[in-house]
């Protein structure tokens, strides 16, 4: 009892004294029990005294050259992308602030919730030290919503410094409405795939879903946006996304409506790349490449061309990309024939080259029976393929890790991939069964270590042996209890090698109403969980669960996406 009021009073300080604006939207917050004047005073005292701290161009031809690569940038902490990265590790070794020894019940815990318009899907992106208009340098957060919102948070006083509405006159895609299969991904379709930021010209890159109403017509746009972020505005005129010209895409057409930009952007080559499945598994899947200066179309790939399939889902993950520009991805389920030379890569995981004009298929590897995958909808493109660090002067440097829908999990040599052989999948690195159910997660990698938190199973770690090249099947550790669907998208914290910490957000029932579970263990053994924000939630509950939530982890903080709000939590 005494640990529970001593704790709930440390978990309303910095609400008291940083965000009395969130402290007040929290609904969660204004139902606890009220604590006495002289309590909270004396603790306000003391944590003060201690530091509390233009119109769209329409897009219809390939072929702009990249720009001039733009400087270093100069900014200390920043996560300008989905899993961190283009390698898509989920690491941060740069935190300092949060140590396995200081996440805990008592002194971790939310420190504020940001009330937001729409669900957040996207991830949560990072950046510290922007100049915004006000003079003054501020950490941002940025969030971007299914209601089609923008918003740059001060990750220090939780103010929202700007939000862009990009809402058409008709408000937002229905999937109810506007979607002929009654998909149920969410009520309302508006911006889904994490957005990417580019450091050295602090823009961030984003794609929208607009309906308007043209001749009493509902006619929709996917429209793709740079917005400064010292306020908010357009650095570059939008640009409408259409189908590309050329041969080479055979009969595949883009559609505003059917195409769904669920995968996360990438920024690489001087290009945003933007990528997509479909609604409804009724339309091709794409990836274009737009100049990140320009915004206009380069290049562009069709990884269906003669079908209607070949959607890049990639459970919300983004494209990685490599130091030598080579983009990998995995197509989901869609005809192949790519085997026997055509130019169909469903159920593939792809290498591809972009060569400023054309985006061509480098290597590929598609597993022996992918026909089974595709007639059971067991595609490869259930998760992000995270790339190993290199290992030069080892039998294969360069080495990626990804999974499918089967349960199975893939080793595979970026550089010969292995492509296709009709028997077994014994020419790739390694392949085994990781469990029946599936995997539809993005693991991270570090210190020769995969972290996996797959659906019905415990958060898991299996040791990489160098030597070797594989995987270690048996898990080094496993967390106290299982995940429900669909598991869970961690995120690691590190101190460069030390005081790691293993974050997921658990969706913990298929029922929105409940709440996010944020969990914290100690990666090195992962049977210690250190926090969980169900063990007080009456101060720390995170708000209605969504699927495939990745939680960021930067400068001392925990930032979670759920429906309506973003919750902040912290060292109290």
């Amino acid at each position: 009892m005494i640990v529970h009021f001593l704790s709930t009073i440390a978990g309303n300080v910095p609400n008291i004294c940083l965000s009395t604006y969130s402290w007040l939207a929290d609904t969660k917050q204004r139902k606890a029990s009220l604590l006495p004047f002289a309590a909270a005073g004396i603790a306000c005292f003391i944590a003060l005294s201690t530091g509390c701290g233009g119109s769209p161009a329409k897009i219809a031809d390939v072929g702009d050259s990249d720009p001039t690569p733009p400087p270093p940038d100069q900014h200390s902490m920043v996560v300008p992308t989905y899993h961190n990265d283009n390698s898509r590790s989920g690491v941060n070794t740069q935190e300092t602030k949060l140590t396995p020894a200081g996440v805990n019940l008592v002194s971790f815990g939310r420190k504020a919730v940001v009330p937001v318009e729409g669900a957040i899907f996207a991830q949560p992106l990072y950046i510290d030290g922007v100049t915004m208009t006000d003079g003054k340098t501020h950490d941002l957060v940025v969030v971007a919503t299914e209601h089609n919102q923008v918003y740059a948070i001060d990750a220090d006083t939780y103010q929202i410094m700007w939000q862009r509405n990009f809402l058409g006159s008709q408000g937002l895609v229905k999937t109810a409405q506007d979607l002929f299969c009654g998909e149920t991904f969410n009520s309302e379709i508006g911006i889904t795939g994490t957005p990417v930021i580019d450091p050295s010209s602090e823009t961030v890159y984003m794609v929208a879903v607009t309906k308007d109403m043209v001749g009493g017509q509902p006619q929709f746009a996917q429209t793709l946006y740079a917005l400064r972020l010292k306020d908010g505005q357009n650095s570059v005129a939008p640009a409408t996304i259409s189908t590309p010209s050329g041969s080479q895409f055979g009969t595949a057409t883009f559609d505003p409506l059917l195409n769904f930009q669920r995968a996360a952007l990438l920024l690489a080559n001087g290009n945003v790349y933007v990528s997509w499945a479909s609604h409804c598994e009724a339309h091709a899947g794409w990836l274009m490449a737009f100049n990140a200066t320009t915004l206009r179309l380069s290049s562009a790939w069709a990884p269906d061309p003669s079908g209607m399939l070949g959607g890049i889902w990639m459970a919300g993950g983004g494209p990685s990309a490599d130091a030598d520009g080579n983009i990998f991805l995995a197509v989901g389920n869609g005809w192949s024939d790519a085997q026997s030379g055509g130019t169909d890569y469903g159920d593939t995981v792809v290498r591809l080259r972009d060569s400023g004009n054309i985006i061509t298929v480098a290597d590929y590897f598609m597993p022996y029976d992918w026909e089974k995958l595709y007639d059971d909808d067991l595609d490869v493109g259930s998760g992000t393929p995270v790339l190993l660090p290199s290992q030069p002067g080892t039998a294969h440097p360069n080495l990626l890790i990804t999974g499918d829908k089967e349960g199975n999990l893939y080793l595979l040599d970026r550089d010969n991939m292995g492509q296709w052989h009709p028997d077994n999948d014994d020419q790739v690195v390694q392949h085994f069964q990781i469990q029946s159910t599936g995997v539809m997660n993005t693991p991270v990698f570090w210190n020769n270590t995969l972290y996996y938190g797959l659906m019905l199973l415990p958060v898991q770690s299996f040791a990489y042996d160098p030597a070797s090249q594989t995987i270690n099947t048996t898990p080094l550790s496993a967390s106290p209890t299982s995940l429900w669907y669909p598991g869970v998208f961690p995120s690691l914290s590190a101190n460069n090698g030390s005081d790691a910490i293993l974050w997921a957000v658990e969706n913990p029932t298929t029922d929105p109403p409940s709440s996010l579970i944020l969990r914290a263990f100690d990666a090195s053994d992962l049977s210690t969980e250190l926090y969980n924000s169900e063990m007080s939630p009456g101060r720390d509950s995170a708000g209605h669960a969504l699927r495939f939530t990745v939680p960021t982890v930067a400068n001392g903080q925990v930032f979670v996406g759920a429906r309506d709000e973003l919750d902040i939590y912290g060292v109290l």
